[in-house]
């Protein structure tokens, strides 16, 4: 699909009505730009809320599911420092 498409750095997915749609990252540069830390996001980006869909397989409590702003509020070793 990539090579069809003329190797772009950026895909968008679309699966709706079946599932969300998707961005599909295929550049290192381009993936270190979108998730390094900006005014708007200081910790991480965001988490897709197609997470959510993973809990019966992770659990409720699992760090896939939280920001990394609640991880570290809620961890007591990385609220001391380490």
């Amino acid at each position: 699909m990539k090579e069809d498409m003329g190797n772009p750095s950026v895909m968008v997915l679309d699966l709706r009505p079946m599932g969300h749609a998707m961005g599909i990252i295929t550049n290192h540069e381009v993936a270190e730009q979108i998730s390094r830390a900006s005014k708007t996001f200081p910790w991480s980006t965001p988490k897709s809320p197609t997470l959510l869909e993973l809990t019966h397989l992770t659990g409720t409590e699992s760090l896939l599911n939280k920001e990394v702003r609640r991880i570290r509020d809620e961890s007591p070793v990385l609220r001391r420092g380490g």
